[in-house]
């Protein structure tokens, strides 16, 4: 997997590019199944990144999710994800990244809660911002309090 990256910017570039995203920490919630076909609706977030400069426009970004057991990472704009089934590591290049809750329960010794990274970096830039996932299961208490 790649970790760094050499990355030359334009002469003219004169300021650092930073990706900005809407927000560096998000929480999802794992459904509870009420009866056969019946599911609490599981969290889906889209995430659109931006750098200032407008550069990353040509190649994108690839997203970089640490632990997809429980959670499922999707892009637009580019190809099908590459995943590390041993490391649980799933990584996608495009425009902008969905992340869905998955239908798993959660372990009984993860008390209900798992925390993990996604990592999004600029593929023309080589800047980078990390994200905050939280993977709730979400139970009738939890739901009427949202």
């Amino acid at each position: 997997m790649l970790r760094y990256k050499l990355v030359s910017l334009p002469k003219s570039t004169s300021t650092v590019p930073i990706i900005t995203v809407p927000s560096t920490s998000y929480t999802l919630y794992i459904g509870e199944e009420l009866g056969r076909n019946s599911v609490i609706n599981s969290g889906t977030v889209t995430i659109a990144p931006q750098t200032t400069n407008g550069l990353n426009r040509t190649l994108g970004y690839t997203a970089t999710l640490y632990d997809s057991t429980y959670v499922r990472l999707t892009a637009a704009g580019g190809g099908a994800p590459m995943i590390d089934q041993e490391q649980g590591i799933t990584t996608v290049t495009g425009t902008s990244f969905t992340l869905t809750a998955g239908s798993k329960y959660l372990p009984a010794s993860a008390n209900g809660v798992i925390n993990t990274t996604l990592d999004i970096t600029g593929n023309e830039t080589g800047g980078l911002v990390k994200i905050s996932i939280r993977v709730v299961q979400k139970t009738k208490e939890i739901e009427s309090e949202t």
